[in-house]
């Protein structure tokens, strides 16, 4: 009898432990085949912006035993290569920034593709570059994709308000103005008794009037650009000084002229700011008469008032009856005469 029991009492033990061996090796299994989703230290919708030589760190985890590659693309538009890798393995890649450019790093781990956006400005670096050349030399290389542009921190928008925004920059071609950008003409155009530079180009942005370029202390910043919110962008003189005008005539209702003056370049922020609006949304005619509603500044003004204030700025608004053209000759040259030499005088 007490065998008997023995023998139960060996056997409930092995079959114990032969389930809870069984347990752990399914526990144990579950463990080993648990997927973890790769992932980056960066975000794919953020971009990655570098202003020193110095190494930056990019981790990768969730790896697990998949193969994993590292590569960097630069944009297209970009002659030069931004990035050089120091060190890559299937945790980290470890980069410095060596030129100026944008692209992005391409990360596969297994079958998954990673990718996050980098720009580089090394800021130090490409003012020391250019602090002893002529600024032009330091436009041309904004045009060529091998130096950033800085955005302007004040914003004008419609309505002849300034609207603050966080600085940031980018390359032009980032605009991809669906064209070449051209120089077109050096004025001082906010008066710091240093030449700005005028592109003009294609697509919505630069065939509104282009864009006016300021250089201060080896760094070019984006001092006004036209487009079809704000209205065409044109330089004008009045009183000695340097006016840069938002002309918008061809909206429906209303015409706007959008005025700023500017003491240098002063982060984007003008100096004085001055609006001069006509207004007729009852009015089929498709311009202003002399029943229409003008503003100065805000204050209802006469009609001879009106066409005073805009000859004195050397501007055309566009009255009901008379044919809407373009705008007058702003100093652009044709598309078909840029880069042509002029005709030597004949002896």
């Amino acid at each position: 009898m007490k065998k008997k029991k023995q023998v139960v009492t060996i056997l409930c033990t092995c079959l114990s432990l032969f389930l809870l061996a069984g347990q752990w090796n399914v526990t144990g299994a579950f463990a080993k085949t648990k997927k973890t989703t790769p992932k980056l230290s960066v975000s794919s919708s953020s971009v990655l912006r570098l202003k020193e030589e110095k190494n930056y760190t990019i981790k990768l985890t969730g790896a697990g035993k998949s193969k994993v590659t590292w590569k960097i693309n630069k944009d297209k538009y970009c002659k030069q290569t931004a990035l050089k890798i120091v060190k890559k393995d299937k945790t980290k890649l470890i980069i410095k920034p060596v030129a100026n450019g944008y692209g992005t790093i391409l990360c596969t781990v297994g079958k998954k593709k990673l990718t996050c956006s980098y720009s580089v400005y090394l800021v130090r670096k490409t003012q020391k570059q250019y602090a002893n050349k002529d600024v032009e030399e330091l436009f041309d290389a904004t045009l060529d994709g091998t130096v950033p542009v800085m955005v302007s921190t004040y914003v004008p928008a419609a309505g002849g308000k300034i609207t603050k925004t966080g600085s940031t920059w980018k390359f032009l071609t980032e605009y991809k103005p669906e064209g070449e950008w051209v120089e077109n003409f050096y004025n001082d155009m906010d008066n710091d008794d240093v030449m700005e530079v005028a592109l003009k180009g294609t697509g919505n942005l630069a065939g509104y009037g282009g864009m006016y370029l300021d250089a201060t202390d080896g760094i070019v910043s984006i001092l006004a650009y036209g487009n079809e919110t704000m209205g065409r962008l044109a330089n004008v003189e009045y009183d000695d000084q340097s006016w840069i005008v938002y002309q918008d005539i061809r909206h429906t209702g209303y015409q706007s002229f959008m005025l700023y003056r500017f003491n240098g370049y002063n982060n984007g922020k003008p100096a004085q700011t001055i609006t001069i609006r006509a207004e007729y949304y009852d009015n089929d005619q498709g311009g202003y008469t002399e029943d229409s509603h003008f503003f100065y500044n805000g204050t209802s003004i006469t009609y001879d008032e009106f066409e005073e204030h805009l000859a004195s700025f050397g501007l055309y608004g566009h009255k009901a009856g008379e044919p809407l053209t373009d705008e007058e000759d702003d100093g652009w040259q044709d598309d078909d005469d840029v880069g042509k030499e002029e005709p030597e005088d004949e002896e």
